[in-house]
């Protein structure tokens, strides 16, 4: 049945995003090793900032090992680059948000009479 997978040769057309529910139903399928599979699924989350999933396919990977000090440093740095763009962000929101600028834009049928 692998021989027939077409996941490796397509999945590099795709976006990163769009590959896991492909890892996901081979993994389901029982057609490949389940070490292949996570690996694969680190390999595409190294250029992410979905560090949280990959910390946890390194444990399922390393069972007996420690976290990578990169991993964890790359955490970091999201979960600041984060909290300062939702800070930079919050006046905006603010502003957005309210009961009657909800109801102002439900009521809008065309984006541009908005402005």
């Amino acid at each position: 049945m692998a021989e027939y997978d077409l996941t490796a040769k397509l999945g590099r057309y795709f976006d990163r995003h769009l590959v896991f529910p492909l890892l996901e139903f081979l993994t389901e399928r029982n057609i490949f090793d389940e070490k292949e599979i996570l690996q694969a699924k680190y390999d595409l989350l190294q250029h992410t900032t979905m560090v949280d999933f990959q910390l946890d396919i390194y444990k399922k990977l390393h069972a007996d090992g420690e976290e990578p000090k990169e991993l964890i440093e790359k955490r970091e740095e999201i979960v600041s680059r984060f909290t300062e763009l939702s800070q930079a962000v919050q006046p905006l929101l603010d502003a957005v948000v309210t009961e009657d600028a909800a109801r102002h834009i439900e009521h809008q049928r065309n984006s541009d009479s908005m402005l």
